[in-house]
């Protein structure tokens, strides 16, 4: 798990430990976290159906209007109560890392993050 920024966690799991990482945010931040997940063909109720699916990004490169839609959704998220957090599910397969860094970068910036 890596502090993103406020209100932004980056889960980075293999697919055998996704219940785990499911299991943590439950116990941690039961009915205050929504996951964004780049890890495709993962089971919503897993994640008690606040998973947004953006697999999709790793297969084709999103455009500018996708990147800001996923941030403005995020902070979005974020600032609707003060206890929510908004978490990004990834793997440590290169491209999805990639991709990751992308979206972190792009929220910080978005969100106006200063670290």
């Amino acid at each position: 798990t890596v502090d993103v920024g406020k209100g932004l966690l980056e889960i980075i799991v293999s697919s055998e430990k996704v219940l785990t990482a499911a299991r943590w945010l439950k116990a941690h931040h039961k009915g205050r976290f929504m996951v964004w997940s780049l890890v495709p063909d993962l089971d919503p109720e897993v994640f008690d159906n606040d998973y947004q699916d953006i697999s999709a990004y790793v297969r084709e490169s999103p455009v500018l209007e996708d990147l800001l839609k996923y941030c403005h959704s995020v902070r979005s998220w974020v600032q609707a109560e003060a206890e929510n957090v908004a978490v990004l599910l990834t793997s440590s397969d290169p491209k999805v890392t990639q991709w990751s860094s992308l979206l972190c970068c792009s929220h910080a910036l978005y969100a106006g993050i200063e670290h």
